[in-house]
């Protein structure tokens, strides 16, 4: 099913069944290193217990559960022995319509690197979803974006946030066009945004991102510098933005993104995650 056709195949469903045919692609096999100090190498971030005795993985996973998604597809590598055996209990599943495979990297290919060959490899087609792992997300809205995205009928979407806190990185770099949400220009992570311009909106990335599965694999592939691990926030976006080929939009999901990426969030998601189921 091409982008193009999702929109149609909406009216087949009640309300938001149709999540249920999404691919949630999950990059979960990274080193963690900035989590170091919490996990010293021995155990993957997705694991950590938060406060009730559950893992972060599991939250999440709830969540996405929790608004309709149904399918799942899990890129592992660092620890995977780990992640698989926690998975395979099925404990995390909300019922028997959920599935769920694995995509393992032999070697460090990076997030989007991961994902590329999990629908390579997988032959995957029709709408997916990259979400990590360990961010807690308003999970109402990446439903919202994914309705959003196969009205658009865009190649891919990037979700974004305009909410900031304290705990908020890497902020404003994501510069979209205010009335159409298109993509115009991504700011290297240790570049310094400009000042605003009239008509543009400063963003934050939300982590999540919805793609056409099939036209995300021909950016990447098309526009993925040599020699280095795949990054579409890094090296593809900007140039696939400019191209008149393809759509590229962004969804601004309107609620705080906690990222668990360091010791710092880390502990406050421990305590509060609550706040975000």
């Amino acid at each position: 099913m091409s982008a193009a056709e999702v929109p149609r195949a909406l009216s087949a469903y009640p309300d938001d069944e149709w999540l249920k045919d999404v691919s949630v692609l999950m990059p979960i096999g990274g080193r963690a290193t900035r989590a170091h100090d919490v996990t010293h190498g021995l155990i993957p971030k997705h694991l950590i217990e938060l406060d009730d005795g559950r893992a972060v993985l599991d939250v999440v996973l709830e969540g996405l559960q929790s608004v309709g998604f149904r399918r799942f597809v899990f890129c592992v590598g660092v620890h995977a022995d780990q992640i698989t055996q926690h998975l395979s209990k099925d404990n995390w599943r909300a019922d028997d319509s959920t599935s769920y495979d694995f995509s393992a990297e032999e070697v460090p290919l990076g997030v989007d690197g991961a994902i590329l060959q999990a629908i390579e490899a997988g032959n995957l087609r029709g709408q997916g979803m990259i979400v990590p792992g360990d961010v807690f997300l308003p999970w109402e809205s990446l439903a919202a974006m994914n309705r959003q995205h196969a009205n658009s009928g865009a190649d891919v979407t990037m979700g974004v946030t305009s909410m900031v806190t304290e705990r908020t990185t890497d902020l404003e770099k994501i510069i979209a066009e205010e009335n159409t949400d298109r993509l115009l220009w991504c700011y290297g992570r240790d570049e310094p945004p400009c000042e605003s311009m009239p008509g543009l909106r400063k963003l934050t990335s939300a982590a999540a991102t919805t793609i056409a599965m099939e036209r995300y694999a021909e950016l990447c592939n098309r526009f993925r510098s040599d020699g280095k691990p795949v990054s579409f926030r890094d090296d593809v976006a900007l140039s696939a933005a400019r191209s008149t080929e393809y759509d590229i939009q962004v969804f601004d999901v309107l609620g705080e993104i906690l990222d668990l990426g360091t010791p710092a969030n880390i502990a406050y998601g421990q305590a509060h995650w609550s706040d975000y189921v």
